[in-house]
This record gives structure tokens, C-alpha cells and sequence, in this order.
């Protein structure tokens, strides 16, 4: 009987180490997703002034930081 438990042990703690890769692995697959999808919103939306290589949005012309005129 005693051998029993701990088969069942074993099987309960391989079951829950396998559970909580899975759990963690679908989380960092979460996290990828969701630093992709930001990425791309940000280059999507926005270009680097030419001057001080900050982010401004694609349809300024005056760069808001440096306020310069942007040429690209």
C-alpha cells in the first residue's frame, strides 16, 4: 500500500510540473503577442524625427520635442 502512494504521488507531482509549464509557457506566448501587436502599432503610427530620434506621430511636420522641421 505504501508503494501505491507513492506511485500516486509521483504521478500527482509530474501532473502538476506539467500543468505549470504549460500555464507558463501559454503566458509568455501571451506576452510575445501582446509586445508584437504594440510594436507594430507603433511603427504603424509613428516615425523618428530625423533630429532628435523621438517618436512623433506620422502626420507632423514640427517635431513637438526639438521643434524642428521634420523633412522626411
Amino acid at each position: 500500500m505504501h508503494y501505491l502512494f507513492n506511485i500516486i504521488r509521483l504521478l500527482v507531482v509530474s501532473a502538476v510540473i506539467v500543468f505549470l509549464f504549460i500555464i507558463t509557457s501559454g503566458f509568455i506566448l501571451l506576452v510575445v503577442a501582446i509586445g508584437f501587436v504594440y510594436y507594430k502599432y507603433i511603427t504603424l503610427s509613428k516615425k523618428k524625427c530625423a533630429s532628435c530620434g523621438k517618436r512623433i506621430k506620422k502626420s507632423a511636420a514640427v517635431c513637438k520635442y526639438c521643434n524642428t522641421i521634420d523633412a522626411s
